[in-house]
């Protein structure tokens, strides 16, 4: 299979479908953009569990990313 070119004919532009926004009127919402964003928007959650340090982790974590590229990487930034 190696050589193969696997890429197809470019389709048609399909139909341009609804905003979230009118999905969101369509399903009996009433309101503005501005509520719609609004009503994204859910209460605030509990605090979450404290996540390992980021050496830990990668040292934890199988990669070519050692703990010397990462401290090169947090310098450079």
């Amino acid at each position: 299979m190696e050589g193969t070119d696997l890429k197809g004919d470019k389709g048609d532009t399909g139909d341009k479908g609804d905003s979230a926004y009118q999905i969101w009127l369509d399903a009996g919402n009433t309101g503005t953009e501005a509520d719609f964003l609004a009503a994204l928007k859910g209460e605030k959650g509990e605090q979450g569990i404290q996540g390992l340090p980021a050496l830990q982790v990668i040292r934890q974590t199988p990669s070519r990313l050692t703990v010397r590229k990462f401290r090169l990487i947090l310098r450079i930034g």
